[in-house]
Formats: C-alpha cells, structure tokens, sequence
C-alpha cells in the first residue's frame, strides 16, 4: 500500500475519532459564552449575598454558610460553590452544569495547593527546629 495513502487514511480515521469524541463531550444545548458575557470564577464576598440567597431559593435548599466560590456572567451571578461541603446552587433557568464542573475543578485546585503548601512548610520547620 503507497505509505501517502495510508498516511491519509490514518489522518481521517483520527480526525473521525475526535468529532465522535467532541460530540459525545458537549451538551446539544451548549453555546459560546458570547464577549461580552465575560465569565468570572471568584470567591464570594458579603456583596453577593443577596444573589447566593437567591440561588439558593431558586434551587429550594438553605442559604449555604462559609467561604463560596461564584461564577459571574456579566453581571449575573449563575453558579455557587460552598468551600466547606454543601451542595451546589445553579441558576435552574439557564444552562450551568458547565459552570458548576467549573467551580469544583477551581476548588480541587485550591485545595491540592492548599494541602501542597502545607506538606512543603512541615519540613522547612523540622529542618530549622534541628537547626536550633
């Protein structure tokens, strides 16, 4: 078989492999956060309150106590993440499952940075409490 050829035929397969792969990923009703819609993961301050209040009423369970992260597209807060435990709050009237997944990668970022200072500084102490 001519090396071209097949070299091809490898080429579509893969591509085939990957459109199979992206459709089965994104949701049928996905769409592109449009420019101006800026989305923004960020902690919640005392501010947002009224809009975790409202998230949460939206969604039927108790106003959530502690740290929080938010996503914020433009000016709506959309999705809460409660730091310490707790279930999600989201928008139910807009499509944000995607902003929900978002905000948990954020905070197992946070937390294995976290965890991670924190199992670098026990050694530096030892070392320096040997040292005196």
């Amino acid at each position: 078989m001519n090396p071209f050829f097949s070299k091809e035929m490898a080429d579509e397969h893969i591509g085939d492999l990957r459109r199979q792969a992206r459709e089965g990923r994104v949701p049928a009703d996905y769409h592109e956060l449009a420019e101006e819609d800026g989305l923004t993961v960020r902690a919640a301050t005392q501010r947002d309150s009224e809009a975790v209040r409202l998230l949460a009423a939206l969604e039927g369970e108790l106003l959530p106590s502690g740290p929080m992260l938010l996503a914020q597209v433009g000016d709506d807060v959309v999705a809460a993440l409660p730091l310490e435990g707790g279930r999600p709050l989201a928008d139910p009237f807009r499509p944000s499952a995607h902003y929900v997944e978002l905000l948990q990668l954020r905070a197992r970022q946070l937390h294995s940075a976290a965890t991670s200072d924190h199992r670098s500084f026990l050694p530096r102490l030892r070392g320096v409490l040997r040292a005196a």
